[in-house]
């Protein structure tokens, strides 16, 4: 009887046994089951994630290639403005080492009442330079072209109601006869009302006062 209750008791053991790790290995392989989906759900994420920075890297590159492009463009070129008797007055655009001659060439050259006495043609232009080319018989100053930095102090305006000699030959183009003159114009025929009628001043035309305009005032 003894006997009996001892198989009895031991193969019970062995069924638990059994049954408890049939239990664990479920439950392992459903926990498989659940996480490996979402692993690989994660590595697809990460992936596109790296191509997604790479493709970035790859416009910035794009970009910055773009912009040195532009800088090695632009590189060694020079804005000048040409004024006066010239067959085509405006602003250009020369190149690094050009002269004055490259310049007036480009503009189509001199007219054929210019006069280039005070014109310095192999002088090497510079960024921002102004080239006057006055026409024969015109009163100029020693040079006519300049490429001195606007300052606050150059934009400083004459007044050609109020002033005196010495402050009008400071305008381009103005010397102390055309300042004489526009002294007398003011005593004979009253102040000026309007920046044009600087024009009525005898020797004072249209390519003078383009040069004139943004520095005088009537105020």
């Amino acid at each position: 009887m003894s006997a009996v209750i001892g198989w009895i008791k031991e193969h019970l053991l062995l069924t638990i046994y059994s049954g408890v790790s049939t239990i664990l290995i479920l439950i392992v392989v459903l926990y498989l089951l659940l996480e490996l989906p979402n692993k690989g759900n994660s590595n697809e994420d990460t992936i596109e994630q790296l191509i997604s920075e790479n493709e970035k890297v790859m416009d910035t590159d794009i970009v910055n290639e773009d912009e040195q492009k532009v800088l090695e463009k632009n590189e060694g070129k020079i804005v000048i403005e040409l004024k006066g008797a010239i067959v085509h007055p405006g602003i250009y655009e020369v190149k690094s080492g050009d002269r004055v001659s490259d310049a007036i060439t480009q503009a189509g050259g001199f007219l054929e009442n210019a006069d280039d006495r005070t014109i310095n043609q192999a002088l090497l232009v510079t960024d921002q330079m102004m080239i006057y080319i006055p026409e024969k018989g015109e009163e100029v100053i020693e040079e006519s072209y300049t490429d001195v930095p606007t300052t606050e102090e150059n934009k400083r305006k004459i007044n050609i109601n109020q002033a005196e000699q010495a402050e009008l030959i400071e305008l381009h183009g103005i010397g102390q006869a055309k300042a004489q003159a526009i002294i007398d114009y003011r005593e004979e025929n009253g102040v000026f009302k309007s920046l044009e009628d600087i024009k009525n001043v005898s020797g004072i035309g249209d390519i003078i006062f383009e040069n004139i305009k943004d520095s005088i005032m009537v105020d």
